[in-house]
């Protein structure tokens, strides 16, 4: 009888109550990472928006081989 009371004190009090109000009062801080842990995880970037960096479109002495796009090669060649 004991845990299934803890069972349900945990899931309606804990998890529906405790939880939502606590984030609510911490706002951003929420999602606050230490600065040691940020270091240690790698960098993931789910939106794309690394892949948006036009810096190489716009340099004007960027050029791009047609061979260097569509060669299947696996191995690096050196010009």
């Amino acid at each position: 009888f004991g845990l299934a009371v803890a069972v349900f004190l945990d899931a309606t009090v804990v998890r529906m109550l405790l939880v939502p109000a606590t984030m609510e009062l911490l706002g951003d801080r929420n999602w606050w990472l230490p600065r040691w842990l940020d270091r240690l995880l790698p960098k993931i970037d789910v939106e794309g928006t690394s892949y948006n960096d036009t810096s190489v479109v716009d340099d004007p002495d960027f050029e791009l081989e047609i061979e260097d796009v569509l060669s299947d090669d696996a191995t690096p060649r050196r010009n």
